[in-house]
């Protein structure tokens, strides 16, 4: 993905950043399937992801790894936010409608399972950063 925008002050920039598609470990698994009665389908799925980092920081990471390997290897809470926030944008804007729309659900989550710190007990519990964003229904009817 290549990004190019002036700032407020009229400062320009560039960024690039290679965004594979999930691999590994990233199999998210549905936790929760909040229902209303009376009404039809859910109105929120909870998903489960593991991530390696809260924060993302990767210039950080680029200066011990290479950025292939930072690319496809590293997987931030803050990278998966923003890229949900912007997902959601996109669809508020006309864009994307018929990608993760679903018809008759309201509402996605995410909970991001965190590794344990260093000094953490084995037997404490993982550290855990929670997300929820719109989801709008399809353009496009299924047939």
């Amino acid at each position: 993905m290549r990004l190019s925008w002036t700032d407020s002050e009229g400062k320009r920039h560039k960024q690039e950043r290679n965004l594979p598609a999930l691999a590994g470990e990233m199999q998210p698994r549905l936790i929760q399937a909040r229902v209303k009665a009376g009404e039809p389908g859910a109105e929120r799925l909870t998903w489960a992801i593991a991530a390696d980092f809260a924060e993302d920081k990767y210039n950080d990471w680029l200066k011990v790894e290479g950025q292939d390997q930072v690319d496809r290897s590293i997987f931030s809470v803050e990278q998966a936010r923003g890229q949900l926030h912007w997902l959601e944008q996109m669809h508020a804007a006309g864009l994307y409608r018929d990608e993760v729309a679903y018809p008759r659900l309201k509402q996605m989550a995410v909970e991001f399972e965190l590794p344990l710190e260093a000094p953490a007990k084995i037997d404490s519990p993982a550290p855990r950063e929670f997300v929820t964003f719109a989801i709008s229904a399809p353009i496009t009817r299924a047939p």
